[in-house]
């Protein structure tokens, strides 16, 4: 049965890359595609080039007074979320480094234990009424049981669409471990 409510915080918004015409763009618009490109590829960091992308998102979190309330820390477990594409191995899984650096800096602990079992359609390259919905997402991943997580799960993702891929993990997981929040 799916969550009818979800909470969440973001740091970044995403930037559709076919909204605006490069040309017309701001120099700010400019700016959130080049950093929106290097999340997404975990790259070398803009304001710090000597360290990922992530690892700098994880440095900004742990140094805001308490770091974003209380989201994070030590009583948390860092859930990253699947791509919509079965994972292989050496592939690039940008929610994992983040939860993996977010770690490092003792923001909780990371447990990666949802896995896509059936690929769904990428949102960002379909039509909004197109892309999966929650209920989809729900059907399509599994849940690990052998390390159950922490009671207060935070999800983990590089952007958000809709919340649809959030939506339908913390469904599962709810299901499988009723006593998480």
């Amino acid at each position: 049965m799916l969550l009818s409510l979800l909470e969440f915080s973001s740091l970044f918004s995403y930037v559709p890359k076919k909204s605006i015409l490069v040309d017309q763009m701001t120099e700010e618009q400019k700016e959130a595609l080049i950093f929106m490109d290097a999340l997404k590829n975990d790259k070398q960091s803009v304001s710090l080039p000597s360290i990922s992308t992530t690892e700098s998102i994880a440095r900004y979190i742990k140094q805001t007074n308490p770091p974003l309330g209380d989201i994070f820390g030590q009583d948390v477990t860092l859930v990253p979320l699947p791509s919509h594409a079965l994972r292989k191995e050496k592939y690039l899984w940008v929610p994992y480094n983040l939860a993996r650096a977010l770690e490092a800096h003792k923001l909780g602990t990371l447990n990666s234990c949802v896995e896509r079992i059936k690929p769904v359609l990428q949102s960002s390259a379909v039509k909004p009424k197109d892309r999966p919905k929650a209920r989809e997402h729900y059907q399509s991943v599994s849940i690990n049981r052998i390390n159950p997580p922490q009671k207060k799960v935070v999800l983990v993702d590089d952007f958000i669409t809709r919340g649809a891929t959030a939506l339908g993990v913390a469904s599962k997981l709810q299901e499988v471990f009723p006593t998480i929040s």
